[in-house]
């Protein structure tokens, strides 16, 4: 069973090249614990756990705390691609008529659209990072047979539109690629998040490039339509699978207790 105790301090946060450019497109890096400080616990059914919602939302942040206090019962979906080497590529385990599929060209359309007037190197640097979460994705997907995982930037979290997409149009694909998952859905109100967006501007420079607009009605306007999309999905899934909802302007220590709750329904 996992147990909570108090975290000391705070991760410092990057400031490296990396960070500045995955910040442009809306994440963060993670930081993976050691191997060697996680004591993994077989269940009997795996178990894929992805935090969502708008992005500011503050689901990093509880994330990146949660890892100090979760202790022994999961692993982190990089920590488990690292542990499981794939006999040659993932791509021969995706069929032409996989799910997968369907989100990659969903997502090939969006990037096409949404950064129109972008780089080169900005647009190929999306399409990389979309391939990377599908690659991990599949290998959890396929591989894992009894562990509990955690992704703070997983499939649909990046992938939202595609997953509503194929909620409406092919049921059976959808409800085998939510197969095994569960979620953990951060919200906030439009106004706690924009003065996060301020803050994190003010602190880095950076923000994602959503929220670069010319004023604060238009802030408001494009954190609204971001909840709203989130919310209209968790709706969709809420059908299908564990949800536990967290309001992040809550305590820290009182949204992590919860959060272990959760999962220690999965770890028994």
């Amino acid at each position: 069973m996992c147990i909570i105790r108090n975290s000391r301090g705070s991760l410092n946060k990057s400031k490296s090249l990396i960070s500045r450019i995955t910040l442009f497109f809306g994440f963060l890096p993670q930081r993976v614990l050691p191997l060697r400080r996680i004591k993994i616990n077989k269940i009997k059914s795996p178990i894929y756990i992805e935090f969502i919602g708008a992005s500011s939302v503050g689901k990093t942040t509880l994330y990146r705390q949660l890892y100090n206090v979760l202790g022994k019962c999961c692993l982190d979906i990089k920590q488990f691609v690292g542990l499981n080497s794939v006999d040659g590529h993932i791509e021969k385990y995706i069929s032409d008529d996989s799910f997968y599929q369907i989100l990659a060209n969903e997502r090939i359309e969006m990037v096409k659209n949404i950064y129109a007037n972008h780089s080169p190197y900005n647009k190929l640097n999306a399409f990389r990072t979309a391939t990377n979460i599908i690659n991990e994705d599949a290998i959890v997907h396929f591989y894992n047979k009894n562990n509990i995982i955690l992704s703070e930037e997983g499939l649909f979290q990046f992938f939202s539109n595609g997953f509503e997409l194929l909620y409406h149009y092919d049921k059976d694909k959808f409800t085998e690629l939510i197969k095994n998952r569960g979620y953990v859905f951060c919200y906030a109100s439009p106004k706690v998040i924009a003065e996060r967006v301020h803050l994190r501007r003010n602190k880095t420079g950076h923000i994602w490039f959503g929220h670069k607009v010319s004023n604060d009605d238009e802030l408001l306007s494009v954190i609204k339509s971001n909840l709203e999309e989130k919310e209209r999905l968790k709706n969709i899934l809420k059908k299908y699978v564990p949800i536990l909802e967290i309001n992040t302007e809550s305590s820290l220590l009182v949204n992590q207790q919860k959060i272990v709750d959760f999962i220690n329904k999965f770890n028994k």
